[in-house]
């Protein structure tokens, strides 16, 4: 938790968003560190500004999904309750039921793929590092975060990973969010909608602003 946070910035910066470039990318990332704020006006306020821009239903979902990854289930369950209420029409084209071992097969074949496009030249070291920690949690990391959950084919990844960004922004999580950084960078974004998102955010994430204009300067 970051306790650096200011909320009441963070809610100026939502009602003051007026993007003159990517608004769209831009907007899902501001939609991000509301739900980290876990306050539902912003969160409210922050789907209806990337809906006006021209943001789809199912990439707020999707946002909604990923967020347990790096916020945990009650904030993720939170946003959920909001996204319905805003979009009570909405529905999954997923059913509840047991998966096969062939989809969790896949889905750890797709995390593999994908984390090595993410961590590029790192993967290895990652793997390493994670396996000496818990061979459990890089499983789980393969499997559960980039198999089942980013791969997922609605939202791109570069801006599944520009909203990871904005996530550990907020968190004020400086090692995971320069990993982060370096991933949406190997995924296709450019370095400056990165730089763009860290000032939508701005004050708000307290130390985590300065935490991501840190590691963009050493990035150079």
């Amino acid at each position: 938790m970051n306790l650096t946070a200011d909320i009441v910035r963070l809610g100026d910066s939502i009602e003051s968003f007026s993007p003159d470039h990517h608004p769209q990318e831009r907007s899902l990332c501001l939609s991000a560190a509301a739900i980290c704020s876990a306050e539902p006006r912003l969160i409210t306020e922050s789907f209806r500004i990337s809906s006006d821009l021209g943001v789809a239903e199912e990439e707020l979902y999707e946002l909604v999904l990923q967020s347990y990854l790096f916020l945990g289930f009650p904030r993720m369950l939170n946003a959920a309750e909001l996204f319905v209420e805003s979009y009570p029409h909405f529905q999954s084209q997923e059913k509840i039921g047991p998966n096969s071992v062939r989809e969790t097969s896949d889905w750890y074949g797709r995390g593999e793929e994908l984390c090595r496009k993410i961590y590029d030249g790192n993967f290895e070291k990652l793997r390493d590092r994670v396996d000496s920690l818990s061979p459990e949690i890089f499983n789980w990391m393969i499997l559960e975060g980039y198999g089942k959950v980013l791969s997922r084919p609605k939202l791109d990844l570069v801006r599944r990973e520009l909203c990871i960004v904005a996530f550990l922004i907020m968190e004020n999580r400086a090692k995971q969010l320069h990993s982060h950084i370096l991933g949406a960078m190997n995924a296709g974004a450019d370095r400056e909608i990165i730089r763009q998102v860290a000032l939508d955010i701005g004050a708000g994430a307290g130390d985590g602003y300065l935490a991501a204009h840190r590691i963009l300067e050493q990035i150079g």
